[in-house]
């Protein structure tokens, strides 16, 4: 009678090769929840930001208006006048 008895190397091989595209599986998915993570925690900072983003949009409107209040026409004639100041008709910015 015959006995057949698998080779030793192979099979130490076939573990290493089957341990290391275990070890290489395993890091794919952990890479992939850290990954997932950074998606998520860069979704919430964008989110924030564009709240941010409005919350400034809104005080730059209400600056600009207060600044084109400040600069009217009609109020920087009066404050002219009350401070002595005429209007010149034909004024000489450069001397001749």
């Amino acid at each position: 009678m015959t006995i057949v008895q698998p080779n030793k190397n192979n099979l130490t091989k076939l573990n290493l090769t089957i341990g290391g595209m275990a070890l290489v599986l395993v890091s794919i998915i952990f890479g992939g929840v850290f990954a997932y993570n950074d998606v998520v925690d860069f979704r919430h900072e964008l989110s924030r930001v564009k709240t941010e983003l409005g919350r400034v949009e809104v005080q730059n409107a209400e600056l600009k208006n207060s600044f084109y209040k400040i600069v009217d026409a009609g109020k920087l004639e009066k404050l002219a006048l009350s401070g002595g100041l005429i209007l010149d008709k034909n004024p000489q910015y450069f001397g001749r």
